[in-house]
C-alpha cells in the first residue's frame, strides 16, 4: 500500500511539473518591435532580424498570466509595464527594431 502512495504521490509532482514546464516554455504570442517602440504580432522570432536601431527590447513573448490582456499593436512604454506585471517577458536581451524577413 506504501508503494502504491508514493507512486502516487511521484505521477502527480511530475505530471505537476510536466505543466508548469510545458507553461514557461511554450507561452503565447510573439510581439516584435517593428516600428520604433510599436510592438506588432509575429509569427516567430529570430535573433538575425533585429537590427540594433534603437534602446528598446527588440521583441517579447507574451506568458500565460498575460491571456485577455495583452493587445497589438502596443507602445515600449506598455510593454514594460506588463512586463512588470508578468504579462510579457523579452524573448532575448537584444534591443533594436524587428525586421521580418520573407
Amino acid at each position: 500500500m506504501k508503494e502504491i502512495k508514493t507512486g502516487i504521490a511521484v505521477a502527480a509532482m511530475a505530471f505537476t511539473l510536466s505543466s508548469y514546464t510545458a507553461n514557461k516554455l511554450n507561452p503565447g504570442d510573439v510581439y516584435g518591435n517593428t516600428n520604433s517602440g510599436q510592438y506588432t504580432q509575429i509569427q516567430s522570432y529570430n535573433p538575425a532580424n533585429c537590427e540594433n536601431a534603437e534602446t528598446s527590447a527588440c521583441a517579447y513573448r507574451e506568458l500565460p498570466a498575460g491571456s485577455g490582456h495583452v493587445s497589438a499593436p502596443f507602445s515600449a512604454a506598455q510593454a514594460e509595464e506588463w512586463e512588470s506585471m508578468g504579462y510579457l517577458e523579452k524573448v532575448s536581451e537584444d534591443q533594436g527594431l524587428y525586421i521580418e524577413t520573407e
